[in-house]
């Protein structure tokens, strides 16, 4: 008796749960979507910094490998006339943007990575929200509702 009551109040439940959702599932569904475009429209912002980020990384990347050549070149001529006085400021410097360089490299590998999550969470969130438009359209509706809605009794 006890198990027939209780499956009573359960089923109860859920066929209010039910109705609740099929009476109220345009605003669900709507507020879904709208909730999905929000989250898209922040990763594709979050996305498009990466890419300045990365992209301002890569020349500061590209200046410090022209500048390393520039003073290569000179510690070539400084060489040629035997002044061993600048030599060694010319290395400390070199040391220095090879260290810069290292630097910037780890900085653009972890942008790199970063890029590729954000791609993959704009195209999860465009799933998402596609996912949700053909819920909508695969039948979370029941013919009760779309009925319903359709003669304006929503």
């Amino acid at each position: 008796m006890f198990n027939t009551l209780t499956k009573l109040i359960r089923s109860t439940s859920f066929e209010a749960e039910e109705a609740i959702k099929d009476k109220h599932a345009v605003a669900l569904i709507k507020d879904n979507i709208r909730q999905a475009e929000a989250d898209l429209s922040l990763a594709k912002t979050t996305l498009a910094n990466l890419i300045i980020r990365k992209r301002k990384e890569d020349q500061g990347l590209e200046a410090v490998a022209n500048k390393q050549k520039d003073l290569e070149e000179r510690a070539k001529a400084v060489l040629a006339t035997d002044n061993t006085d600048l030599i060694d400021d010319i290395a400390t410097a070199i040391a220095n943007l090879e260290n810069e360089t290292a630097v910037r490299k780890k900085t653009c590998d972890e942008l790199d990575s970063k890029i590729e999550r954000e791609i993959g969470l704009c195209l999860a969130n465009i799933i998402l929200d596609q996912g949700n438009r053909v819920f909508v359209l695969d039948g979370f509706f029941s013919f009760k509702t779309c009925a319903a809605y359709q003669f304006g009794q929503c």
